[in-house]
């Protein structure tokens, strides 16, 4: 089958519902009172969620709309109708502070001054990074170990956590407590906080899992291979490499996420599946850092909200309209630019900075497994927060020279996610995530649940269960549309049921579900043939598309080798 298709389709974001509650266009919102909220992490019990993120009432105050009390104290007439600097794309901020001599921070807080006071200002910028720090404090320190789902996902942010406190109390971390982290410690350089006991403990101790018992799902851990002693190329010995930067940040990213796929509060930044990558560097610098936190993060917010301004005015900040790029891409743009302002670089190279993190995520595909924001969601955000670190850091040293500026790549980006295959735009149907059908007659009995060993690990999946109801032997095809794998199903006691596999289901899905080409099928052709016509070929289809101007021509059908029977 192939389609025409003559408007571009804008999809809506599934996983989350971003509103504006901060920094006029765009900013951060903490997860409070999201109307609608698709709580796409499908195994969590509703009871067990935080209530700000099921509440409808208690949203943080809009920024837009000032109290009551202030709104008799303005002189209307006397008051601009809209901010003193605007700006629309990187060159026009750029060229505001050079005229003003501001840098970008000040520049959108003086915006902000348009609709509320120093005090105001503060208090919010406050808020949204206790929030903030607030998460990855529950993350780092619950007692949980499995994430909700049904992919039972092992938390991971403890266990790292506890690895890197225990070069600081050792005494402490013995004992299975772990203290808070809730006061910054200040070291003058940001690639080597002082982690000597750490380092010598990561390499003289081995690391203890985060829990000695394996869950019944999981299988033991595969056999090592340790290679062969008597080889020309002798095998490595064990190794334990210490990077603290990296493993700062992974940890704070990490705890993040796994916060927000169980349910708990987190900071939409710019989205909630890639809501770990500022928080994890605006951390880092707070802790490792800075000398003035307060005025760090006040430096950090500001700056990267008015990169997300421009993200969400020249592209999309939706994984359902551009794919990953648009969540953990932007977010991590927005990170390098806040890392290099608290650097005190100047505003050309903050923008060189945004485009470097944003360069290297052109194209990332948005593919969670099962429809959870966890895998790949949760490692994205932490390599989001290593990325953008490093980009600031190339920022900084080039000196001024780059070849692409950050409004090119915002313009690239949206190119690409226009581009990009529908079903890497959060659908879970293709990439790293797989489709299964499993289908059988009404031999095989009524049953929600099934759990199948496929290459030796354990998968479950929930059916619909149509058994009696011959009606659904023509809705059944629809079921089949980007299928990766099928699974037929017969009754042992009932031989008809198996004699059904080879007559009925086998042929169903091998032509529905494995969509092989109509153009090549013996039995199409030869009835076409009968009447002296032909399957439609690409050519035609495209030849009809141009006729009608259709912005672009999608021929659907593809080969067997898509879909595997098991």
């Amino acid at each position: 089958m192939s389609t025409l298709v003559s408007g571009e389709v804008s999809l809506s974001m599934k996983k989350q519902n971003v509103r504006t509650l901060l920094f006029g266009l765009l900013s951060y919102t903490a997860n409070v009172g999201l109307d609608d909220e698709n709580l796409y992490y499908k195994g969590v019990n509703k009871n067990a969620v935080d209530s700000a993120r099921l509440a409808k009432s208690t949203s943080l105050p809009s920024l837009a709309d000032p109290p009551e009390s202030e709104v008799t104290n303005v002189k209307l007439d006397t008051e601009p109708s809209h901010p003193p600097y605007l700006f629309s794309s990187g060159d026009s901020l750029l060229a505001l502070t050079r005229k003003h001599n501001m840098t970008i921070a000040q520049l959108v807080y003086d915006n902000e001054l348009h609709f509320h006071t120093h005090d105001e200002i503060h208090e919010k910028l406050m808020r949204i990074w206790s929030v903030m720090d607030d998460c990855i404090r529950t993350g780092v320190l619950t007692s949980d170990t499995v994430l909700p789902g049904r992919l039972r996902l092992r938390r991971r942010a403890p266990g790292l956590y506890r690895r890197l406190m225990r070069g600081f109390y050792p005494a402490v971390i013995s004992t299975g407590q772990l203290p808070v982290i809730d006061s910054p410690t200040v070291t003058p350089a940001i690639n080597e906080p002082n982690l000597g006991n750490a380092r010598a403990s990561a390499e003289g101790t081995d690391f203890i899992p985060l829990s000695r018992t394996r869950s019944a799902n999981v299988h033991s851990r595969p056999t090592r291979v340790v290679g062969s002693l008597d080889h020309s190329v002798l095998p490595m010995p064990p190794r334990r490499t210490v990077f603290p930067a990296m493993d700062w940040l992974s940890c704070y990213a990490i705890s993040v996420n796994e916060v927000n796929a169980s349910g708990g509060r987190i900071v939409t930044s710019p989205t909630n599946g890639a809501a770990g990558v500022i928080p994890a560097v605006l951390k880092y610098i707070v802790e490792f850092v800075s000398e003035d936190p307060e005025k760090s993060i006040k430096t950090f917010l500001l700056t990267a909200a008015a990169v997300g301004m421009l993200f969400k005015r020249g592209s999309t900040i939706s994984a359902a309209e551009g794919g990953c790029q648009a969540e953990v891409g932007v977010a991590c743009s927005m990170a390098s630019a806040g890392f290099a302002a608290c650097m005190g670089a100047s505003p050309e190279i903050i923008l060189q900075a945004a485009e470097i993190g944003i360069e290297h995520n052109l194209g990332l595909t948005c593919d969670p497994i099962d429809g959870l924001v966890q895998v790949p969601c949760i490692e994205r955000n932490s390599l989001g927060a290593v990325k953008a670190v490093t980009a600031s850091q190339l920022a900084m040293a080039s000196d001024g020279v780059y070849s692409v500026t950050l409004d090119e790549a915002i313009e690239a980006m949206r190119l690409t996610a226009r581009d990009m295959s529908v079903k890497y735009k959060e659908t879970s149907l293709s990439g790293l995530a797989r489709k299964v059908v499993v289908v059988g007659d009404g031999g095989c009995g009524k049953f929600e649940d099934v759990t199948v060993r496929p290459y030796d690990q354990i998968v479950e999946l929930s059916l619909w269960d149509t058994a009696g109801q011959e009606d659904f032997d023509q809705l059944r095809s629809l079921s089949y549309a980007e299928t990766h794998v099928v699974i037929l199903c017969f009754s042992v006691d009932n031989p008809v049921s198996l004699d059904n596999v080879e007559s009925k289901l086998a042929p169903d899905s091998r032509h529905s579900a494995l969509k092989c080409d109509l153009r090549e099928d013996k039995d199409i052709t030869e009835r076409l043939a009968r009447y002296g016509r032909r399957p439609v070929q690409y050519e035609e289809g495209l030849m009809m598309a141009r006729q009608i101007r259709a912005s672009r021509y999608l021929a659907a059908s593809t080969t067997a080798e898509s879909t595997k029977f098991l």
